[in-house]
């Protein structure tokens, strides 16, 4: 009786232990490792002679994750969930330009990041923020051939949210001429390529076109930047700082 039961308790729960097995291996299967890797220095690293750390922000396809890189790291590998799109912006100093870039589900096992793709990317993680789901299955690849480097990034973040994203969500931005002046003497270098570098005077009034969004010019002399943030509305706030700590 008692190898009866034994025998029929046996059937029950060897083959419940067996799919157990099975689910388990197959949750330790939904993450991939890929290696990112950042493809371009930085201007000014380039002006200085002198790499950054990144602070690398990232979606996984599950979380949003920080990593600090130190100046010598350029490259990492990092876990990420298989079959979600997965979105890599790196910070110089934390706060400066980003490059970026963006991991689609493939065969593939690496990401370069690129200043191209920076601003891209950090839109990206900002939709992440609001609603993840609006890019685990995001096709950017595809999406990618309709960017432009001026493209307007509040009609391009609307269209995520209110789900209007097509080719035509991608417009270029419209350009302002902003005055620059009562900064030290120098020459200005901006960090982006579309924007401009320019010699300064003590008395004079500069104007130089841009985009709304947040521009920074180094004073490699003064060991200074002055951040000009421009806003949809052509209006302008300005402020300078010492680039310490690095």
């Amino acid at each position: 009786m008692e190898n009866s039961v034994y025998s029929h308790v046996k059937k029950i729960i060897l083959p419940f232990i067996v799919i157990s097995f099975l689910l388990c291996s197959c949750s330790f299967n939904m993450n991939r490792m890929i290696t990112v890797r950042l493809a371009e220095e930085h201007l000014w690293e380039y002006i200085e002679g002198k790499q950054m750390w990144y602070s690398l922000v990232y979606y996984d396809g599950e979380s949003i994750k920080t990593i600090t890189l130190g100046m010598q790291t350029r490259e990492l590998s990092v876990s990420v969930r298989s079959g979600k799109t997965c979105v890599f912006a790196a910070y110089p100093l934390d706060s400066l330009e980003p490059v970026g870039g963006v991991y689609t589900p493939s065969e593939e096992r690496e990401v370069s990041l690129s200043f191209a793709e920076g601003r891209i990317a950090d839109l990206l993680l900002d939709v992440v923020r609001y609603a993840p789901a609006l890019i685990d299955s995001f096709y950017y690849e595809g999406f990618r051939k309709h960017l432009i480097d001026d493209f307007d990034e509040d009609k391009l973040y609307q269209a995520f949210l209110d789900g209007t994203l097509s080719p035509s969500s991608v417009a270029k931005s419209k350009h302002f001429d902003v005055t620059v002046d009562n900064i030290p003497d120098g020459r200005y270098i901006g960090e982006r390529d579309c924007d401009p570098v320019f010699d300064y005077k003590q008395g004079e009034s500069i104007k130089v076109s841009l985009i709304p969004g947040i521009h920074r010019f180094y004073n490699a002399q003064k060991k200074l930047v002055h951040v000009i943030a421009l806003y949809s509305d052509g209006k302008t706030s300005y402020y300078n700082y010492i680039l310490s700590g690095w």
